[in-house]
């Protein structure tokens, strides 16, 4: 009896297209995760793909060019002449990518995450508070169950149906911007019987919409202003730096300048010496 052959291909279970057809299956739904065309295209595209078939023969069965098709990149580069009057070369400056705008929303999302994450590290409040026709500071971060389920969830949240005299009816939004949670919305009525109605809460999602667009262009705004600040602290300091005419004096300035701009800092400059020993 030989003994088993053991398997050279890799240990992989069911396939996440397997497994969500079987469960629209079981349940009768209709199944999103992957194409069924369960109809009869139309006539006139069954002609027009037998004809391309026909004309370019075994060329049109060939996977695309890594960067597109010739004339599909030709087409985009007059395009973008006919709109911008800008001249491109299809062959060297456009690049047809399959899932490129997913990939470029992706990059986007991540450096959304990591700014508003760098902004709120340096806010020096949690967020406010509007109550009476007053506007506070929070001093503390608002942990509720609705705004804990608001934020993992991105989804809006109520308490209404614990809602009691100790604890009032209330609802979270989530602040959203393009698919991701930078702030929460929370309304908490004085009425403890209060029941959401569904236009309030569209109402109140319509408000975040837009306030996560303000708040967005404020933190550009801001984030631009810095770096103009800095840009021209550097100019400036580069100036004197540059005006300097031998080495003591731009030492000298470097220094100062480094003080001035960083403020009350000790300024060391040493000098390094490879050939020298330790």
């Amino acid at each position: 009896m030989r003994p088993p052959v053991d398997s050279k291909l890799p240990r992989v279970g069911t396939t996440i297209f397997t497994v969500m057809s079987r469960l629209a299956a079981e349940h009768g739904a209709i199944n999103l995760s992957q194409g069924f065309p369960d109809f009869e295209p139309p006539t006139r595209l069954l002609d027009l793909a037998n004809e391309h078939l026909h004309r370019r023969g075994a060329a049109a069965n060939q996977y695309a060019p890594m960067t597109g098709l010739p004339r599909l990149r030709e087409a985009i580069a007059a395009k973008v002449a006919e709109y911008y009057g800008a001249h491109v070369n299809p062959e060297t400056d456009v690049t047809v990518t399959a899932g490129g705008l997913t990939q470029v929303q992706e990059v986007y999302n991540e450096f959304t995450r990591t700014e508003w994450s760098r902004a709120v590290s340096l806010a020096e409040q949690p967020g406010f508070r509007y109550n009476a026709g007053r506007i506070e500071l929070l001093e503390n971060e608002l942990r509720t169950p609705e705004v804990a389920s608001a934020v993992e969830s991105g989804r809006v949240a109520a308490n209404q149906a614990e809602a009691s005299r100790e604890n009032r009816g209330a609802v979270a939004v989530p602040v959203k911007l393009r698919g991701e949670v930078i702030g929460v919305l929370h309304i908490q009525s004085n009425d403890p019987d209060r029941q959401w109605l569904e236009d309030e809460v569209s109402l109140v999602e319509a408000v975040a919409e837009r306030a996560a667009f303000a708040m967005e262009n404020a933190r550009l705004f801001q984030d631009a202003r810095r770096r103009a600040t800095k840009e021209q602290l550097i100019s400036e300091a580069s100036a004197r730096i540059g005006g300097a005419l031998n080495l003591e004096n731009i030492l000298m300035t470097t220094a100062e300048e480094l003080e001035r701009v960083l403020g009350g800092s000790e300024v060391l400059i040493r000098f390094q010496n490879k050939e020298a020993k330790e």
